[in-house]
């Protein structure tokens, strides 16, 4: 399991009429060295109550700089401590075997 270890600058961006998108920048403490690569996604896990996602760009042996791009104002500001897994958090295991 990763950790947020950083965060960056947040922007503020237009998305539909009735929305912003918030984008975070953020580093975790997991890279090549543990099976990731740019591109990936990784499922905020920790606080549990959150669905996010940190979409990877730069991905170094030892860490990995990503981007989370939230619907709206209303959701908390990515936080260091924050928790992701490669699972989804709402997904179970009889999900992963069906899909095989």
């Amino acid at each position: 399991m990763a950790t947020i270890t950083r965060t960056g600058k947040t922007i503020t961006r237009p998305g539909d009429p009735d929305f912003k998108l918030k984008d975070t920048m953020v580093t975790i403490n997991a890279g090549v060295q543990h099976g990731l690569h740019p591109e990936m996604e990784l499922y905020v896990t920790e606080p549990d109550f959150l669905v996010e996602k940190v979409k990877l760009m730069n991905v170094t042996d030892g860490e990995s700089e990503g981007v989370i791009t939230q619907f709206g104002e209303g959701d908390p500001v990515p936080q260091v401590g924050w928790k992701l897994s490669t699972r989804a958090p709402w997904k179970t295991e009889s999900d992963s075997k069906a899909a095989k």
